[in-house]
């Protein structure tokens, strides 16, 4: 199955529930900002990481956004501080 590149951000009101939904994103992504990390998976593993994603956050209160980057027609352009490096991504630093 073929992987993607996603963007996952998230804003998260009780510390509790954003520790537990930082403490998940460390384990599948490489953390970018605050509440922001990359992740490179295929489709199964996208669902996956929202079904659990989704029992951590309370959707009354909290938000959470998962958009696909399309990289085929480039790299990621970081400027700034740099991240650790994206298996699979190329990553132009400016």
């Amino acid at each position: 199955m073929a992987q993607r590149l996603w963007i996952v951000s998230y804003d998260v009101s009780c510390p509790k529930r954003w520790r537990r939904v930082f403490a998940l994103m460390k384990r599948k992504g490489v953390h970018r900002q605050l509440s922001v990390f990359l992740v490179r998976t295929d489709a199964a593993g996208q669902r996956r990481l929202l079904a659990d994603l989704s029992r951590l956050i309370d959707p009354k209160v909290d938000s959470l956004l998962m958009a696909p980057i399309d990289v085929a027609g480039g790299a990621v352009i970081a400027i700034g501080i740099p991240s650790p490096p994206l298996p699979g991504a190329a990553v132009v630093l400016v």
